[in-house]
């Protein structure tokens, strides 16, 4: 398994290309016609991973970091709050939520799965901590995922 992903092979993921992304062991995943693609556009808040661990993380169940390189013109900082730019606190949890996407496909759950889509489970909490508040002056945003739990 990799251990990181570059921003052309994060590109590679949202274009479906899972083997230019995560290797030649994911070439099942070129026979997929009915998975959805990740978001994208604006709506992709993962431009590179600096640290997959499968093992990582205080449980040892695994752990995923990922950046993102903040512009001062970055869509969402005109309509957040007036004459308070800031990125909502929402688009945070939504990359997290892509990151676990990532995770779970990296991890090769969905190889075998031709129209798989990953959401979180109906009713359950989910735990975000926003460390701070994302202005136009920061320069890169880090996203952390500790796994607790697995279940296929």
């Amino acid at each position: 398994h990799k251990t990181s992903f570059s921003a052309e092979e994060i590109q590679a993921y949202l274009k479906g290309d899972l083997v230019t992304c995560f290797g030649s062991s994911f070439f099942l995943t070129q026979t997929h016609t009915r998975t959805p693609l990740p978001s994208a556009g604006n709506m992709n808040f993962i431009q590179s991973v600096s640290q997959l661990d499968f093992t990582g993380g205080p449980k040892g169940r695994g752990y995923i970091k990922a950046e993102w390189y903040v512009r001062p013109d970055d869509w969402f900082f005109e309509g957040h709050f007036k004459n308070d730019p800031c990125m909502p606190g929402t688009l945070m949890a939504d990359a997290c939520l892509q990151l676990m996407a990532l995770y779970v496909t990296a991890a090769g759950f969905t190889q075998a799965k031709d129209g798989w889509r990953f959401q979180p489970i109906q009713d359950l909490t989910c735990k975000f901590v926003c460390r701070g508040q994302v202005t136009p002056t920061y320069k890169k945003i880090t996203y952390e995922l500790f796994i607790d739990e697995i279940i296929e």
